[in-house]
């Protein structure tokens, strides 16, 4: 569909799991002629993790400079609605209505892609309530641009890629050389009426010649794209990888797992694209101008037909390229989503087999391989109508123009062996052109997975100013501190505490008032709303977080050990580890007996996040990890909730011996009895403290 700005509405996916309705604003607006993106806009209006209401769509709509009008519809009044619109979709999601035909609709959901539904299937969903938008101003001026994801951004050494990738231009070309000259020697050797004795003879030997010469630069060109292709793909993993690290902790929070792999399995395709597509590109478009000479000098008409006919052949395949773009994307989602429902169930496995839900969970499964084989069946019957298009056009060109060059062989140049290598020049000239144009039309449609690359690569801002250093941990002040999730209604606020070195504080209070939250602003891997936290009399703000990183610990309740040995998770493989002091960890853990009786102790597997140990041990173990890296703070988020009370207590009384400052959350009451004061947090309340232990 085609907007009154003559823009196509193109299809933009929601990256976290709350920005439906931002997807949709931007589609809207990029519709109406704003080149917007949702990186952008997640930046301008960071989304609520509790989803967005109407109030809160509108309102970020006129910041895009669009004048939503919000309606009240029904079925029978869609066909009314100026399109685009926005409709408020199952309760919980937003899509964007592009068309309306009297019994269909055609959506685009930012989640499952373009779809088209039934008004049977869309009564149920359709809740009565939509947005309609009219281009107002263009959008505010601290909308922040995001620049697009270059292929040259994933390559911090491009200099080092030049030397293999120029030898490999050159040899390529070589060969490419030899190809061409080949029908132009056997040629020249037929119409040389001095050879008819034993032209056979230097025939074969020429042949046997060329034949290896070939072959020794087939190798030498295979060995310079494997060299280009693996330094490739070691920039691009590691420019990726490091990226991804640098990400807040929030960001992995808000994105299934599923789809930051599947993202990252995109650069397999950049890598070929860049080692190898560019090459072979740059070396048709060389020999296209090389074969259109050649065929020049025997031909000009020939030339002239055949020019035209590898133009539609290439128009052809570029059309192809260009347009299953979008085909493309859905097979990428609907995999991830495939891999996604595979991989909770083998984690779920246990609850599924005892609650006899195997058969339902197998039956979903088959839903969304039925659903990724109907998208990879649209993706190959749309390219390979377009290839059979091609293949037509170019088959039918060549078989013309051979049979004109033998029926009027006073078209060319030279003698009857002119024409069998002009033949040979026609068709290596309409093979080139259609390969040029579907590696051009797969390198515009890789445009498709460096957007999903994007989300993952793009480069946090770097800090203005070089930060001083965490000085030693003397107490810890927290003022005015509130926080919400994006949806205006604060999860904390005006807190106010503060903690002395060596104090052992617990904070207790109700599920979900913000215990967690709290934490987490204190460990800096949440931002707060607003207020100011104080290390040792120091704005936090100001510090380098790395030291701080350094002097504090963590150990939350969803924390999970990596695959590999117990001392590996202790000190989280580090290059030397020191053993004597992972001993003393497990020690103030309260598991080295545990893990001596191991028998292979320190180096005994620990299985894929933890499998092979109890919930109690896997639980001391991330205790010990905190403790291996000697915090002055640790935050304690119910870190023994699977704790006996006997080992429990001797792990407080090892904390107070170390002189460590705690801050513990915990509903158990053993845990806040240990603490020497408690606080808490009630919804939307200043902390209290409530009671400080003699």
């Amino acid at each position: 569909m085609r907007t009154s700005s003559g823009r196509r509405l193109r299809l933009v996916r929601q990256a976290t799991y709350f920005e439906c309705g931002l997807a949709c604003l931007v589609m809207v607006s990029r519709a109406m002629g704003s080149d917007v993106s949702l990186a952008g806009v997640r930046k301008m209006c960071p989304p609520s993790a509790r989803g967005m209401t109407l109030n809160g769509l509108v309102e970020v709509a006129k910041q895009l400079g669009l004048e939503p009008v919000p309606v009240a519809i029904n079925l029978a009044a869609l066909a009314e609605l100026e399109l685009p619109a926005v409709l408020h979709w199952g309760f919980s999601h937003y899509v964007v209505l592009s068309a309306f035909d009297g019994r269909n609709l055609t959506i685009l959901d930012p989640s499952y892609g373009r779809r088209r539904v039934s008004l049977e299937q869309a009564a149920p969903l359709v809740t009565g309530v939509a947005i309609e938008f009219v281009r107002n101003t263009p959008p505010t001026g601290f909308l922040e641009a995001v620049k697009p994801l270059r292929f040259g951004d994933l390559l911090p050494r491009k200099r080092a890629l030049l030397l293999p990738a120029s030898l490999g231009l050159a040899v390529s070309l070589c060969l490419e050389l030899l190809l061409v000259l080949t029908p132009w020697l056997v040629a020249r050797m037929l119409d040389r009426s001095s050879l008819a004795a034993n032209a056979p003879v230097q025939l074969a030997m020429m042949g046997l010649l060329v034949l290896a010469v070939l072959m020794g630069t087939r190798i030498v060109r295979s060995a310079l794209v494997v060299h280009l292709s693996g330094a490739t793909q070691r920039g691009i993993m590691a420019t990726a990888f490091r990226r991804l690290l640098d990400k807040p902790p929030s960001f992995f929070e808000q994105r299934y797992s599923t789809y930051i792999v599947s993202r990252f399995e995109g650069t397999d395709r950049l890598r070929t694209l860049l080692s190898e597509d560019y090459l072979n590109a740059s070396i048709d478009v060389i020999m296209l101008i090389v074969l259109l000479v050649a065929i020049g000098t025997l031909s000009p008409l020939v030339m002239l037909l055949t020019a035209a006919a590898a133009t539609l052949v290439g128009a052809i395949r570029f059309v192809s390229g260009v347009t299953s773009r979008e085909l493309m994307d859905e097979v990428v989602h609907a995999r991830s989503l495939e891999r996604l429902h595979l991989m909770e169930s083998v984690r779920a496995i246990r609850a599924l087999k005892l609650f006899g839900k195997t058969s339902q969970r197998l039956a979903s499964y088959g839903l969304r391989v039925d659903n990724s084989v109907t998208f990879q069946g649209n993706y190959a019957w749309h390219r390979g109508l377009f290839d059979a298009a091609s293949a037509f056009v170019s088959d039918c060109a060549w078989i013309g123009l051979t049979l004109y060059l033998v029926l009027a062989p006073g078209a060319v140049h030279g003698r009857g062996a002119s024409i069998l290598a002009l033949i040979f020049y026609v068709r290596m000239l309409m093979d080139r052109a259609s390969l040029l144009s579907g590696k051009v039309a797969e390198i515009a449609a890789v445009k498709v997975q460096l957007e999903h690359l994007a989300d993952i690569v793009e480069e946090e801002p770097a800090e203005a100013a070089r930060r001083a250093a965490a000085p030693p941990f003397e107490s810890l002040r927290i003022s005015g501190l509130s926080f919400d999730y994006g949806g205006g209604a604060p999860l904390l606020r005006d807190v106010a505490l503060e903690v002395a070195q060596g104090e052992f504080v617990a904070v207790a209070g109700p599920s979900g008032s913000g215990k967690t939250t709290l934490l987490k602003i204190v460990a800096g891997l949440l931002p707060r709303t607003s207020g100011s936290i104080l290390w040792s009399g120091v704005d936090a703000d100001l510090l380098d977080p790395a030291s701080l990183d350094r002097a504090r610990a963590c150990v939350f309740q969803d924390d999970e050990l990596l695959e590999g040995d117990i001392l590996g998770n202790i000190t989280l493989f580090e290059a030397e580890p020191d053993v004597e002091r992972a001993w003393q960890a497990c020690a103030s853990a309260c598991i080295e007996a545990e893990v001596r009786a191991m028998p292979m102790q320190l180096l005994t597997m620990v299985g894929e996040r933890g499998t092979a140990l109890s919930g109690g041990q896997r639980q001391r173990l991330l205790i010990a990890r905190a403790l291996y890296h000697r915090p002055q703070l640790l935050l304690l988020d119910e870190a023994t909730s699977q704790l006996d009370v006997g080992n429990e207590r001797a792990i407080h009384r090892e904390l107070r011996r170390l002189g460590i400052t705690v801050i513990l959350v915990s509903h158990r009451p053993e845990a806040v009895a240990a603490a020497d004061r408690t606080i808490r947090v009630g919804p939307v309340q200043p902390v209290q403290e409530v009671r400080a232990n003699a």
